[in-house]
Order: structure tokens, then sequence, then C-alpha cells
């Protein structure tokens, strides 16, 4: 009995001591945001991140209720309401979000900036759809870029949502290579055999194939 609970005290601690290295390990995968970026790196404490993960998604509920735009003039007030909001708040813009907000998704405002979608029918005071979903998406791509610059985003995010949202894409120059090929001599008798199709108003006889 006495070595049963003897085996049975030191599975316990060996628990315990599991349970705090993993319990250190998250709270310092919590602390640090960037851990791979080397020079500025930004802490902040758990509680931080509970805040503000609280606030990401107490803005996308809000954008969740709203309502779909109709026109072209709803669509442009909209647009407007949502980046005077998210200038004065510490969540920044994202796509997904700024979809909500309009009452749509993400993709369907891809689809009108890239022209799949022809949008709304009044095009008089402020221009098709596909031109002022396109400059809304530029905001928010000058907001993710500034992000990646100064660090204050993950740059392999930036250019995964660029590639996804922005339609950028890996471009590198390719040398272009021309080969030009000397065709093989052809010889004599069927050089004769072609001369009749070649020059049809002569006879033979006039012909002499060195």
């Amino acid at each position: 009995m006495m070595a049963r609970g003897y085996r049975q005290a030191r599975q316990e601690k060996s628990f315990v001591m599991r349970d705090e290295e993993y319990y250190a390990s998250v709270a310092r995968r919590n602390c640090r945001v960037l851990p791979h970026v080397r020079g500025k790196v930004w802490y902040m404490a758990s509680e931080d991140n509970r805040d503000f993960l609280a606030e990401v998604i107490a803005a996308g509920r809000r954008a969740f209720s709203m309502k779909p735009v109709k026109t072209n003039a709803e669509l442009v007030q909209r647009i407007q309401e949502y980046f005077s909001i998210v200038q004065g708040r510490r969540v920044p813009p994202t796509m997904e979000e700024f979809g909500l907000y309009l009452g749509y998704t993400a993709k369907a405002v891809l689809d009108w900036a890239n022209g799949s979608n022809p949008g709304f029918s009044d095009t008089e005071i402020y221009g098709p759809t596909c031109s002022i979903a396109a400059r809304a998406v530029e905001i928010l791509h000058s907001a993710d870029a500034v992000q990646a610059m100064r660090r204050l985003s993950d740059p392999s995010v930036y250019i995964f949502r660029s590639k996804n949202y922005y339609d950028m894409h890996d471009t590198a120059p390719q040398a272009l290579q021309i080969t030009f090929s000397t065709p093989e001599a052809l010889p004599p008798d069927q050089i004769a055999k072609m001369l009749p199709e070649l020059v049809p108003d002569r006879s033979m006889d006039d012909v002499e194939v060195i």
C-alpha cells in the first residue's frame, strides 16, 4: 500500500509540474504579439489581449446588425460612416468588417470592385458601384500596408491579404530567348524536282543544276 501511495504521489506531482509548464508557456505566448519580428517588438498583457478581442467582437457585432445598402448614395454614406468610426478607435479596419458594415460580405465588396457584380443603377452623382467600391478597398489596402511597414502587423499577413483582397501578384522579370535555326541544304535531285513548281513557265532544258 505504501509503495502504491508513493508512486501515486510522484505521478500527481509530475502532472502538476506539467500543468505549470503548460500555463507558463501559454502566458509567454499571450504576452508577445510578434515574437519573430526583430528590433521593435510589441508586448501585450493577456488581459489586454482579452480586452482587445472583446473590442473586435463588439465591432463585428455592430457591423453584423447593419442593413444592406440599396443605392450608390447609401453606399457612399455608409462608407464614410465606417471610416469615421474606425478613425477614432484602436481596432484597425478590416475587409471582413467593412463588408459586414455595408450589409454584405467581403466577397460581395470585391465583386463590386472588380466588376463581377455591376452593383446599383444610380450612377449620376457618385458614378458606378465598381468605382466606389474600388476606391474604398484602396483605403483598406493603405491601412494594411502602413501597419505592416510600421511592424504593427505581421508582414506575412499583409502579403496574404494583398494577394486575396487587393489583387496583388508576385512578378519576376523573365528573359526572352529567341533562337534561329538554319535549314539544311537540299540535295540537287530534290531541287530539280521542285523547280518546275517554282518556275512553271520555263522548261527543264534551260535549267542546269550545279
